[in-house]
């Protein structure tokens, strides 16, 4: 009877089999079933967040505190999301993260990075404010005033681009919104440029519609001579030659190029007394439209961007050396 009761017996008391209630609690055996599948504290509960699988009686608090997938805030952006792609994904992508400066010691939010501590970071190479006459240097921001104060070498500096720029024989004309000038027939000077140091001044005439018999089917473009300082020491007519050449916008071979030497019987040729500039000599038939456009098989374009980008260089004939000056009273 004893080892029925133990065994087999469906109302003997047995202890749940999970050992809910430290085993102190015991069960009709008939009842064990039921128990397990609904009341037991012990009873397998398997998260429907994450599939996870976890006793009942910490069901609030593995959905609550311990869920991978539940739903969390971050702390940093109060931004919610999933709670394990919050504290890794996120985490390494979140503007309001604290990061280190990469050049100083400074933590700084990571939204700040780029937008306002590189502005004020000591450690941070800025430019020289005097790089527009060749300076390349880039201290630290720290270092950059004592930089700065060598006037030694910023004057140095700012001579040499001086004379490079008097001295320029090549210059570079970018013309946009090509379109707009060539239906408003507009005509483009570039700035002045020199032959040599001492030589002929000029500058580079670009009629983007054409000129004369080639309006409305070709650019033209022309060479001006300009009234310069030297003028009386040159020799006059100018009989050099002039290149001008449209740049290839794909890649630096195949520019469209042409080459004019003036005559020396002919107004523009002459020195340049009433006016600043004289009429130009050059190409009324340039280039024509058509050619402007890409061409795959010679890989070129000389139209891009509604831009077109001039380079003119000239060679002159000697100017009177024995009447040089360096000085003028």
């Amino acid at each position: 009877m004893e080892d029925h009761t133990q065994k087999d017996c469906p109302e003997a008391l047995i202890p749940c089999p999970r050992g809910c209630n430290n085993r102190s609690t015991k069960i009709i055996r008939k009842k064990v079933k039921a128990h397990l599948q609904s009341k037991c504290p012990n009873r397998p509960y398997t998260c429907t967040q994450c599939e996870q699988e976890v006793e009942f009686r910490n069901k609030e608090p593995h959905l609550k505190q311990l869920c991978p997938k539940r739903w969390y805030y971050c702390p940093h952006c109060h931004k919610p999301g999933v709670y394990d792609e919050r504290t890794t994904t996120h985490y390494a992508i979140c503007p309001k993260v604290e990061i280190p400066c990469s050049k100083c010691s400074i933590k700084i939010l990571r939204c700040n990075k780029k937008s306002k501590h590189h502005l004020v970071c000591q450690h941070e190479p800025v430019r020289c404010k005097y790089y527009n006459i060749g300076c390349g240097e880039k201290p630290l921001r720290r270092d950059l005033s004592r930089h700065e104060e060598n006037a030694q070498l910023h004057l140095e500096l700012a001579i040499d681009k001086i004379v490079r720029l008097i001295s320029r024989k090549t210059l570079t004309l970018k013309v946009t919104r090509f379109e707009q000038k060539k239906l408003q027939g507009d005509i483009i000077f570039s700035s002045d440029f020199s032959t040599s140091e001492n030589g002929y001044r000029m500058c580079l005439r670009v009629d983007a519609n054409g000129e004369g018999d080639t309006k409305g089917t070709h650019v033209s473009v022309f060479a001006c001579l300009m009234k310069g300082d030297h003028d009386d020491t040159l020799t006059w007519p100018f009989t050099g030659s002039v290149t001008i050449e449209l740049l290839n916008q794909m890649e630096d071979k195949n520019h469209y190029r042409k080459t004019t030497t003036f005559p020396a019987d002919v107004e523009a040729s002459q020195k340049v007394v009433d006016s600043e500039r004289g009429i130009g000599y050059g190409k009324p038939a340039f280039i024509t439209f058509d050619d402007l456009d890409y061409d795959a098989s010679a890989n070129t374009q000389y139209l891009k961007d509604d831009t077109l980008v001039f380079r003119v260089s000239a060679e002159a004939p000697d100017h009177k050396p024995w009447l040089e000056c360096t000085d003028t009273v």
